[in-house]
């Protein structure tokens, strides 16, 4: 079958619906995960390849993921890779789910669900630089390459994978979000006033380390990794990266229960902040479409790919 995409191409630019096994989005799903994991299989490096460089990445990750691709997309009926993919995390239960769809017009299907290996797992928004928290909010993720940081860096020799992350063994890779967005900082200059930083620099890497980024370890990286660089940059704009407190229903008085947690914010701000995020996830339970989300100042806008 000729499905194999130009995974080149993707990193020189640098209710519910059906799921896998029939598995659907939303509220409705059991509250301890049911992990499906996207493994790699061991193969030897290239000859000669600069493990720095993000053709040899990404080529080596091709190398890795080529027979689970290959197996996922069986289980699907699918005869080519999706070319949207949308990661969705979920703080409180430590997960993360892959979907994927074949064009703007098909069904997103579940590609995989992950554990997090470390972030804040505290419902509620991250509001100031350094207060380590992870944000809340709808984000779109670049790839980045090379960091002075261990925690970005990934030994992919064969047997190396789970190896701590060491500046200078390996390839260096994440990707990182466009937090804060519009919405991140009004609610910062809302709850601390005008001159408070929200904060910057999170990211999705490996190494099972964390400040305010998604961690995970490094072999779910590399998957959550290589079914990113799947998504069509070109047709789509930049990955999606949706970050919620937990399965959002009716938001009405959780707030209540979180504010210990979440300093200097009042229940009618948490509130409305979580009700900001609900509206995403039902429009995500409504259409099961790729879908755009728009940060502004007044909130976040939703739009399908396919109006």
């Amino acid at each position: 079958m000729n499905w194999k995409r130009p995974l080149l191409c993707w990193l020189a630019l640098s209710a519910g619906f059906a799921g896998v096994h029939g598995q659907t989005a939303g509220p409705a799903e059991a509250a301890s995960p049911e992990w499906l994991p996207f493994p790699h299989r061991e193969r030897p490096w290239a000859e000669g390849a600069d493990p720095l460089s993000p053709e040899a990445i990404g080529a080596r990750l091709e190398a890795l993921f080529a027979p689970a691709l290959a197996a996922r997309l069986a289980e699907l009926s699918w005869d080519a890779p999706p070319d949207y993919v949308l990661l969705r995390v979920y703080k409180q239960s430590g997960e993360c789910e892959l979907w994927g769809a074949r064009g703007p017009a098909d069904r997103l299907r579940l590609l995989a669900r992950l554990p997090v290996c470390a972030m804040d797992r505290q419902p509620g928004p991250k509001l100031r630089e350094g207060d380590r928290r992870t944000p809340e909010g709808f984000y779109h993720c670049r790839t980045l390459y090379a960091s002075t940081r261990p925690n970005m860096w990934i030994d992919l020799a064969p047997g190396q994978v789970e190896r701590a992350g060491e500046v200078g063994r390996g390839s260096a890779f994440r990707l990182c979000s466009d937090f804060p967005n519009a919405v991140d900082k009004a609610l910062t200059r809302k709850l601390l006033g005008r001159g408070v930083s929200a904060g910057s620099a999170i990211c999705v890497h490996g190494n099972c380390s964390s400040v305010g980024c998604v961690s995970f370890m490094n072999a779910d990286f590399l998957s959550v990794f290589y079914l990113a660089s799947l998504h069509d940059v070109g047709r789509y704009g930049p990955l999606p990266l949706h970050i919620l407190p937990f399965r959002l229903g009716d938001v009405a008085g959780e707030a209540e229960a979180w504010l210990e947690a979440n300093p200097g914010v009042d229940a009618a701000s948490l509130e409305a902040h979580w009700a900001g995020l609900r509206a995403g996830e039902a429009f995500f339970e409504r259409h099961g479409l790729p879908f755009r989300a728009r940060a502004t100042r007044g909130g976040y806008r939703f739009a399908l790919y396919s109006d």
